[in-house]
């Protein structure tokens, strides 16, 4: 065979590096919670909220073809921005809400540990996404 059959698929392209930085991230924000002394459930909460967040913006950065921090808000379907906003929304409401939180085992986050979480998960990801592992678009 002359060449990969599959080259730009996700599982020989930048898929697996982005899974294994979005994993290690996340544990990273969970063991730094825990270890200021934040509780588990709260720490479960801001891992969770980061782990979709990081989802979410790694999805929605790379649909983008342009690159950089303005090409991710260019050249979106309708479709993917609401689709986008409705997952931030349910992962705000199972993170904030009391009984939501509660039904995961979730205590909600102070202010400032969800926007921490969020912020480390956008960041990171968005970055990772946009300019260490870019995929090549034809």
């Amino acid at each position: 065979m002359e060449r990969s059959p599959l080259p730009n698929s996700p599982i020989t392209g930048a898929a697996p590096n982005a899974l294994a930085l979005t994993t290690a991230v996340d544990a990273g924000l969970y063991w730094a919670a825990l270890a200021r002394g934040i509780a588990t459930e709260e720490a479960r909460a801001m891992a969770f909220l980061a782990l979709v967040t990081a989802n979410a913006v790694r999805i929605f950065a790379s649909r983008s073809p342009h690159p950089g921090w303005h090409g991710m808000f260019t050249g979106q379907s309708q479709l993917a921005l609401w689709v986008l906003l409705g997952t931030l929304v349910a992962v705000t409401v199972i993170t904030t809400v009391l009984p939501a939180a509660a039904t995961f085992g979730f205590a909600p986050p102070s202010v400032a540990n969800w926007l921490l979480a969020v912020g480390v998960a956008t960041l990171v990801l968005f970055i990772a996404t946009k300019v260490v592992m870019p995929v090549a678009k034809k």
